[in-house]
């Protein structure tokens, strides 16, 4: 019992890399990363779902994205710019 009380009680003292590691291992992830991401997955799966296609095509269009960032602070305001979207999952990296 004490050993649960633990698990859900310290990581909020310790400091917050303990506590990410507690908190990764509590939930049999590999790392911090996973965890969060099966947080997200149980929270919400429509919207994890929605949220790494999102990083998908950042991803993919990281220059294209990059540029238009740069054009858009330079001009001091919103611009059009042209990515390559694909299908679901089938983005070139």
């Amino acid at each position: 019992m004490l050993g649960v009380a633990l698990t859900l009680f310290l990581p909020r003292i310790l400091p917050a890399a303990i506590g990410t590691t507690v908190a990764t291992t509590a939930m049999g992830e590999a790392n911090p990363w996973t965890a969060g991401g099966a947080l997200m997955r149980a929270y919400n799966a429509d919207r994890y779902s929605q949220w790494l296609y999102a990083d998908e095509l950042v991803q993919a269009n990281a220059n294209a994205v990059r540029a238009c960032f740069d054009a858009a602070t330079q001009a001091g305001k919103d611009q059009k710019c042209s990515i390559n979207v694909g299908a679901p999952g089938r983005l070139e990296r």
